[in-house]
């Protein structure tokens, strides 16, 4: 009987203690992922995107820990060397109670673990937009919005992959690591009891990590490691530049899309509600799909997209873009750079005239804020077709570019007669392709039904942030839009092939090749400086090498005003102009 006491009491104690954890857990996580109502600028800038990381206590001390793996010898920081945005001087402490000041522009905090979203006790780091648009020109503060001129986010990716799967690291060695640089935090039975929760929580990141590693290597190759990823013969892309057909082809489709060269330049986010269709193709017909398809597509889980907190930041953060430039405003050329000369009246008059005759049919006229286009009909953007504008066409022509429209309009499933049109198009396609005989595309297209039917059965509800499948279209060309702040949208063309104006309208011959990184803006000839090789090396602080000979770089097209056809102070007067919007 003593022995049925002991084990009854022992159980309901056990229990009780049970009950209290799950209490506590339950309160916790309450806390943990409790909704916060962002404005649309701190989502843009800080809202968690579902892209967390690593542990924040690891990218504190990873230039430490992982010095090998994310730094050079005798080199820069982790963060400038692939070219991140510091904060505001004053606050860049090395401590967790710093953060977010002590990080780059465009990391945000949460206590979101990584994959899942779920809501942690731990706080990790996660990109946020502003990691990629955001830029900073001379001495002025980052400028949310615009494309940055000096990320390296692809490179930064490798490198982080191999600090990963450094066998020494553990969740010890961050911890320990951390302790030392901010000593005396995990004091005490509470930081004793914090530091074994932020161990386990650090070990299953590692674990997590490491895993998913492995798997994306076996599809997509291994890591480049220390200088092999400054080479643009490993990563071509370079800083300010991505893949996005890659990652969509990767991601939306699952296949390894290596042979993509549709290299695109990271643009200016601003006045979108000038340009309701977006993307260099016009091919996505609203901003928050168009948000939610970049967080995809840079490893969101559609789980995490589904997480109330995350689909309000992917909205509020889209609507920060429509009216950004106007409210909140956005620096003029003239604003960044006051000992610029001032275009006289005279020279505006010219310029603005060059651009009315040679400009305006396809980029509109600009009204204040606003600016007009014409639209071939209501609701369908004004597109240039290859032919015509000759620009680089690896944008339209990589191999499974055809499947993309239908892949992501069934990506997040929606409900009832929606549900039912999704799961057609699907059909259809795999129809298509088997009565044209291309037996593997048909197989793709039948397995894909299966794993939308898996997914609509995930979100029996529908996905949060599903939408109308008529928002995604396939073009066969350039579009024609609004160029409000065109002073920083360098470097130009949609693979960013040219640095500035002054080559892109023929001024100065566009250069063959050139060296990209911190090469600073060059504001007489509105777009970035053009530093070029010496014997074919560029100089540290801008070196990429940018060869417009490589295929996707083509610096070719788009040659208006037409060679000849200005005179050269009226190309001189239409620069002034640009210069202005």
């Amino acid at each position: 009987m003593t022995t049925r006491r002991i084990a009854g009491t022992t159980a309901g104690i056990l229990g009780a203690l049970l009950l209290l954890a799950s209490g506590a857990w339950w309160f916790g996580e309450s806390r943990w992922g409790r909704f916060e109502p962002l404005t649309p600028e701190q989502a843009f800038a800080d809202g968690t995107l579902g892209l967390e990381l690593a542990p924040l206590k690891y990218l504190l001390v990873a230039g430490t820990v992982s010095r090998h793996a994310l730094e050079q010898q005798g080199g820069p920081a982790w963060p400038e060397r692939f070219g991140f945005l510091p904060r505001s001087p004053g606050a860049e402490g090395r401590c967790a109670a710093d953060a977010p000041g002590n990080l780059p522009v465009g990391f945000g905090v949460s206590n979101r673990l990584p994959g899942s979203a779920s809501p942690v006790p731990v706080r990790f780091v996660g990109l946020t937009c502003a990691a990629c648009h955001s830029t900073a020109v001379g001495d002025g503060p980052p400028i949310l919005g615009a494309g940055t001129h000096t990320a390296d986010v692809i490179g930064f990716a490798d490198a982080f992959q191999n600090a990963v799967l450094d066998p020494g690291l553990t969740a010890g060695t961050i911890l320990d690591a951390y302790d030392r640089q901010c000593p005396g935090e995990a004091s005490g039975p509470a930081g004793w009891a914090g530091r074994q929760v932020e161990a386990f929580f650090i070990g299953e990141w590692l674990d997590g990590a490491r895993t998913l590693a492995r798997l994306n290597a076996t599809k997509y190759e291994l890591p480049f490691h220390g200088e092999e990823i400054g080479d643009p013969e490993n990563i071509p892309t370079g800083p300010s530049r991505t893949r996005p057909f890659r990652s969509v082809v990767r991601n939306v489709l699952d296949l390894p899309g290596d042979g993509n060269v549709a290299y695109s330049k990271v643009p200016l986010v601003a006045m979108q509600e000038n340009t309701p269709w977006s993307q260099f193709d016009g091919s996505i017909g609203d901003p928050v799909v168009r948000s939610m398809v970049a967080v995809f597509t840079s490893g969101a889980s559609l789980a995490a997209l589904d997480d109330p907190q995350i689909a309000d930041n992917i909205r509020k953060a889209a609507a920060y873009t429509l009216r950004l430039g106007d409210d909140p405003p956005l620096p003029k050329l003239a604003e960044a750079f006051p000992t610029l000369p001032r275009p006289s009246a005279e020279t505006m008059a010219r310029g603005r005239a060059v651009y009315g005759q040679h400009c305006a049919a396809c980029h509109g006229v600009p009204d204040g804020a606003h600016w007009t286009v014409s639209e071939p009909s209501p609701g369908e953007p004004s597109i240039a077709p290859l032919a015509d504008i000759g620009t680089d066409p690896a944008r339209m022509t990589f191999r499974h570019a055809d499947m993309l429209p239908t892949a992501l309009a069934t990506l997040l499933p929606a409900t009832g007669d929606d549900l039912a049109a999704q799961r057609q198009a699907l059909q259809d396609r795999a129809g298509l392709a088997a009565r044209g005989r291309d037996l593997a595309q048909a197989d793709w297209w039948l397995q894909a039904i299966d794993r939308f039917d898996a997914r609509a059965r995930q979100f029996p509800a529908g996905h949060s942030l599903a939408f109308d499948p008529r928002k995604i279209a396939m073009r066969a060309g350039y579009l024609n839009a609004p160029l409000p702040f065109l002073w920083l949208r360098a470097p130009y063309l949609h693979n960013g092939s040219v640095p500035n104006l002054r080559g892109l309208i023929g001024l100065e011959d566009r250069p063959t090749r050139f060296c990209r990184g911190r090469a600073g803006y060059d504001p007489a000839a509105v777009g970035l400086a053009v530093v070029e090789p010496v014997d074919g090396h560029c100089p540290p602080q801008a070196g990429f090498l940018f060869d417009t000979e490589k295929p996707g770089n083509s610096n070719k097209g788009h040659e208006y005003p037409p060679r000849d056809a200005v005179p050269r102070p009226d190309l001189e007067a239409l620069l002034a102009y640009l210069g202005t919007l």
